[in-house]
């Protein structure tokens, strides 16, 4: 059985657990990797390798026009990936557009019905069924983010949670998904969503690697590595350390092919399986996050990916989480932005039934031709941000010159990235992803008007 232990981008190190052979690979300047005879390894063009090299090995170099060929292929991806994600970011927005149609009326619905009513039951199961679809859009944009978050506290558990809610999913019924239940573990110091990209990785490659089913493992632990430990690679520091480990039952990883599988672009699947990026991509999540990977395989027997993130024993900040269920009737005038006339109906009836006078307007222009006339009378607006000609912030630095003291909710079924960064940049106090509930809605207009 091999065991693969990646340090850092420094170097990568591979030990044969019957051999007892180190081999030392790591990236250079015009070369992926050195393998050579005996003796201490070289300085090739900058790129440094440490570690002496087993017996009987040979060097191992690309040329320049073969590297210049990978290096193409692999920006041709990455830019191939950026316009997906920007796509995704587009449906999400109409995706959740309709599922706020359809929590809304059928949250609507249920508000005029008794808890004996025989239809109530089946209403408050549609609205958890779209709250749940949201919640799956919404991981899968996390995922997709072309920015990482600001480095902090993360709840390991909370983030294998995040993973096993997309894979169970989404991965087919025959693979089995088991996460062992451990113990209160300490947080991780990292981006969030760049971590939980690196497990979700490791999580495809354990899927494909049991094309016929099997078992996927997810576990955490913790442990800790002293002082001068074989085991911790040189680059990281002594101390307490995260394990997160993915183990699968399948076919396992043969020693020819272990020592390659960090390599950028390096792939054993077919030419429209995969890019060779994924596992590259885990290496500098987790060196970024001064961490390392262990992997352990045997042809036959599976594998396990381990990642070791040092801990921190800080909390991560808490989520602002509304009131379930706590519904808020109110006064005033309320001015509804919104291009989607099913999104603008549902939300009229809602806030009238809170007890809220509506006007509503389809675009940008015409919202701020509506409150030129009649601000005075508007207590609130309620604005999407994104919206055909006029956009929300346009709309929303439009209607400020207006009147400096306009009080307005922003809303977005995108709300990841640059959209929400904007829309705090600009001012606005308070921000609704879409989908929301009208309970969620009139907490949010409680606030504001109490503000």
């Amino acid at each position: 059985m091999l065991e693969l232990g990646v340090p850092s981008a420094i170097g990568r190190e591979v030990r044969d657990r019957e051999e007892k052979r180190p081999l030392i690979t790591g990236p250079g300047k015009d070369r992926i990797a050195m393998v050579e005879g005996t003796g201490s390894p070289k300085r090739f063009n900058n790129g440094e390798i440490a570690g002496p090299t087993p017996e009987g090995g040979e060097e191992f170099r690309l040329q320049p026009g073969e590297n210049n060929e990978r290096t193409e292929k692999e920006i041709y991806r990455s830019k191939a990936l950026e316009t997906l994600g920007m796509l995704a970011g587009g449906v999400a927005h109409d995706f959740n557009n309709a599922l706020e149609v359809i929590l809304g009326f059928a949250s609507l619905a249920r508000m005029r019905l008794s808890a004996t009513d025989p239809l109530h039951e089946p209403l408050k199961i549609i609205e958890e069924s779209a709250q749940g679809a949201a919640d799956l859009a919404r991981s899968l944009l996390d995922v997709a983010k072309d920015h990482p978050d600001a480095k902090g506290p993360v709840d390991p558990g909370e983030l294998i949670a995040a993973v096993i809610h997309i894979i169970s999913r989404t991965f087919d019924r025959n693979v089995r998904i088991e996460h062992p239940l451990a113990s209160r573990l300490p947080c991780m110091k990292g981006s969030r969503s760049r971590l939980q990209l690196a497990i979700l990785n490791l999580c495809i490659n354990a899927r494909d690697a049991m094309p016929q089913g099997g078992t996927l493992v997810i576990e955490g632990a913790m442990q800790t590595f002293d002082p001068g430990d074989a085991r911790l690679p040189a680059a990281c520091a002594p101390g307490h350390y995260v394990r997160i480990s993915v183990r699968d039952t399948g076919e396992g990883i043969p020693a020819d092919i272990l020592e390659n599988v960090f390599a950028p672009l390096f792939t054993t699947k077919e030419p429209d399986g995969g890019s060779g990026l994924g596992l590259a991509m885990v290496d500098r999540i987790v060196s970024e996050a001064q961490g390392f990977i262990a992997v352990t395989s045997k042809p036959g027997e599976g594998s396990e990916f381990s990642l070791y993130l040092p801990a921190v024993f800080e909390q991560p900040p808490k989520a602002k989480n509304s009131i379930a269920g706590q519904m808020m009737a109110g006064r005033g005038r309320i001015l509804v932005v919104d291009d989607e006339p099913r999104v603008l109906q549902f939300l009229e009836k809602g806030l009238s039934r809170l007890g809220y006078e509506v006007e509503t307007a389809e675009s940008g222009s015409q919202a701020c031709e509506i409150y030129s006339r009649n601000g005075h009378g508007i207590n609130c607006v309620l604005l999407d941000l994104i919206m055909p000609g006029m956009g929300g912030l346009e709309t929303y630095a439009r209607l400020k010159a207006i009147d400096p003291a306009v009080r307005v909710i922003v809303s977005s079924g995108y709300s990841s990235g640059r959209v929400r960064r904007e829309a705090m940049e600009a001012g606005s106090p308070e921000f609704l992803e879409k989908p929301f509930t009208l309970e969620v809605l009139s907490q949010a207009l409680q606030k504001i008007q109490q503000n």
